[in-house]
């Protein structure tokens, strides 16, 4: 077993428990895709509610979205397609400045990953590589796939909130414009202000401060005009608002199913004003914040 630095205390992450007038019951907790040790050392009351839960729901289990994709080759072809351009054409066309291609590239390269994908393929594996610069924190620490790994070692259900496809589909669908927003945005981001984005992030995940989240999650495009406001507003569409209405339509699914499910997404999916916290008690369900 890896030996646990005792320096390194236990993580309260925010975690509630959904009931409805009918004796339906949920559990719901916020995740981040990445994590150090402290991922492997929950409060018990967590572990207690996975191994008597029915079944864990997650946004997305790469590792089985992975093994479709060896066996599916039409799949493999709708992920492909979400990497290139339909029409044959290059990133250069759908760039309009070509500094911002050439410092991409520049940085595709450091990654070991040049190839003219679309620009938020770029802006996406531009952002692990920094990721994997960093020391402290690796997705493979991520409580996601900690919670995944005692789900199948308790032989449990595991159901995928939203598909790899759609994930890939919705990114690669953004507007040229928006795309090279993203890009610029990353590549004006050095791998050690992203790292330490990430691991301020990460903290207050472990901190598990309600206030302090419903404050990080609030959109602010006041200071935004025109085209930027146009960029934003898309991306929070695509990004949040769409994702999180499907995801309430889950939950309420996963609420009446008559099984008890761990649902477990991303925070902002929690946190955000239309999060779930806040939609499902909109929709008459109690929302109880467990406290540890």
């Amino acid at each position: 077993p890896m030996l646990v630095d005792t320096q390194l205390s236990q993580p309260t992450p925010l975690f509630y428990k959904v009931s409805g007038e009918n004796d339906e019951q949920m559990w719901l907790f916020g995740t981040i895709h990445v994590g150090d040790a402290r991922t492997e050392n929950l409060p018990q009351d967590i572990y207690d509610a996975l191994q008597s839960a029915d079944a864990l729901a997650l946004e997305f289990d790469a590792s089985q979205f992975e093994q479709q994709l060896m066996e599916d080759e039409g799949l493999m072809q709708q992920l492909l397609s979400t990497y290139y351009y339909a029409d044959g054409s290059t990133i250069t066309q759908h760039l309009t400045d070509m500094s911002v291609y050439a410092m991409g590239r520049q940085m595709m390269k450091f990654a070991g990953q040049y190839n003219a994908m679309r620009p938020s393929m770029w802006s996406s594996t531009i952002e692990g590589f920094y990721l994997d610069l960093g020391y402290s924190l690796s997705s493979e620490n991520g409580v996601d796939n900690q919670l995944l790994k005692l789900a199948q070692e308790q032989e449990k259900t595991v159901l995928n909130v939203e598909s790899g496809i759609e994930q890939m589909k919705m990114m690669s669908g953004f507007s040229d414009g928006l795309q090279e927003q993203m890009l610029i945005a990353t590549i004006n981001t050095t791998p050690t202000q992203y790292n330490a984005q990430v691991e301020e992030l990460y903290e207050m995940w472990c901190a598990g401060d309600e206030e302090a989240f419903i404050e990080y999650f609030k959109t602010d495009d006041t200071e935004l005009t025109g085209q930027e406001l146009v960029y934003a507003q898309e991306y929070t569409k695509a990004m949040e608002t769409d994702r999180n209405a499907k995801m309430l339509k889950t939950a309420i699914g996963y609420l009446n199913s008559g099984d008890t499910v761990f649902y477990a997404v991303g925070l902002a999916h929690l946190m955000a004003e239309d999060g779930l916290v806040n939609t499902l008690r909109a929709a008459g369900y109690t929302v109880e914040l467990v406290t540890f």
